[in-house]
């Protein structure tokens, strides 16, 4: 939305839930919209030259027992490109590729090549896991928006910078970065934009501690005490304790509210629960991909308990059955969607 001198004063949105459209007025506009950054700059500006070089990152998971190390591991592919193996829980995932991307930064997949060039490098550091594409069981794929060079250069080269860019309209868009950086990055950016937040109280507020850090850490009594209660088997118990921290009480509150015949999965619909009510997930697919390890870091994708979990989660959100089927398979296409590369190394084959 643009006034009389065509001045940037907000936006009009639409809100995917509910199809409703209204308008956000504002003083400052800040496009912060990674590999978007250059379609939201175009809505203001369509002659606006592009900043960005979009670049592909892949990374594969294995189980554990197939890759059992103990710490980040530092791996090359054949063209001298770093790569890491880390152990996370019962997995160890291993990546990530850099490999440039033209077109629309919603068309992120994995392909053959993407793993073909990650398991090689995982089996010539470690030649006695003999690891092979048979051991994935799963992965996921994103795009960095690093800045365009001046002159070309190999992705992996390419700068990991990040800059602000002033439009006329007063537009700000950001682009570059790394996610790594994104709390020094989100100081930096809201310091140059308002610069009455450059205090100490307001440093204070972006460096508290973040959701589950607050509060007495689970320790191995707590643990104990929740097998006992709740079930469920001591590593599972480990592996919620690292993701939720001192909020683990919260989610074993909601445990204690479901009833499974399956301990874990009691847990997990404890899990979807928690979600639901502290964490914002409005879809299935929020709680599967994006608020627990289910589908990038269990052997079976969270698949079979998809059902169970749309019926917790339907009861919360007033999911009609219809919306619990399209939930449902929403899900399930995520998960294919993560081995459409197995087809296309079969159609090779």
């Amino acid at each position: 939305r643009k006034d009389s001198r065509g001045r940037i004063v907000g936006a009009t949105v639409r809100d995917e839930l509910t199809g409703d459209t209204f308008d956000v007025r504002a003083d400052r506009v800040l496009a912060a919209a990674g590999p978007w950054a250059d379609a939201v700059r175009q809505l203001d500006d369509p002659g606006a030259p592009t900043l960005l070089r979009l670049t592909k990152g892949v990374h594969l998971v294995v189980p554990h027992d197939r890759l059992p190390i103990r710490h980040a591991v530092v791996m090359r592919g054949r063209d001298g490109r770093m790569m890491f193996a880390v152990p996370s829980g019962n997995c160890t995932y291993i990546g990530t590729t850099d490999t440039d991307h033209h077109g629309d930064p919603a068309a992120y997949s994995i392909t053959r090549w993407d793993v073909e060039y990650v398991v090689d490098a995982a089996r010539r550091l470690f030649p006695e896991a003999a690891l092979t594409t048979d051991d994935i069981i799963a992965g996921w794929s994103g795009f960095r928006p690093l800045l365009k060079p001046a002159k070309e250069a190999d992705p992996s080269a390419t700068t990991r910078d990040y800059k602000l860019f002033h439009s006329p309209s007063g537009l700000v868009t950001v682009a570059g970065g790394k996610l790594t950086a994104f709390r020094a990055m989100a100081s930096h950016i809201v310091d140059d934009l308002f610069p009455a937040t450059r205090s100490a109280a307001h440093l204070a507020a972006s460096t508290a501690p973040l959701p589950g850090a607050q509060g007495k850490l689970p320790d191995g009594g707590l643990k104990r005490q929740l097998a006992a209660e709740v079930g469920g088997a001591e590593r599972l118990i480990d592996l919620l304790a690292d993701r939720y921290g001192a909020a683990l009480a919260q989610v074993a509150a909601e445990a204690r509210e479901v009833a499974a015949p399956d301990p874990e999965l009691r847990w997990r619909l404890a899990q979807a629960r928690y979600a639901v009510k502290a964490e914002m997930a409005m879809h299935l697919v929020d709680v599967v991909r994006r608020r627990t390890d289910l589908m990038l870091f269990t052997a079976h994708n969270g698949r079979p308990w998809l059902p169970a979990l749309a019926g917790e989660m339907g009861a919360l959100l007033g999911w009609s059955e219809a919306q619990k089927q399209a939930e449902i398979a929403a899900a399930e296409q995520e998960i294919d969607g993560m081995f459409a590369w197995r087809q296309e190394a079969a159609a090779g084959a």
